[in-house]
């Protein structure tokens, strides 16, 4: 025999309030609530916030691609000036996307 208790018990469908049995299936369906997000104007383009990062930071960047074009040449001399604007070029290149 049990007793019943002043603690509300959760059942399974209480928990599921959100979910409503669709008509013409024996499947429940989803109820969709409405977006909580305003929608931007049409008009206006809204630019994804950038990582900024400091002077010391790029330079690292661009000196650790430019050591490993190095590396893919076997470190032949005359080639540091072609790897670090090679390295520059595409250090810049990913930081603007």
């Amino acid at each position: 025999m049990s007793r019943k208790t002043d603690k509300p018990t959760t059942s399974r469908k209480t928990r599921r309030a959100t979910v409503a049995p669709h008509a013409a299936s024996a499947e429940p369906s989803v109820v969709e609530a409405e977006p909580s997000v305003v929608q931007a104007e049409p008009n206006v383009v809204q630019a994804e916030p950038r990582m900024t990062i400091s002077p010391d930071e790029r330079n690292h960047m661009i000196a650790m691609r430019a050591f490993r074009l190095a590396a893919e040449r076997g470190f032949t001399p005359g080639g540091e000036l072609a790897d670090w604007l090679t390295a520059e070029r595409e250090v810049d290149r990913a930081l603007a996307n």
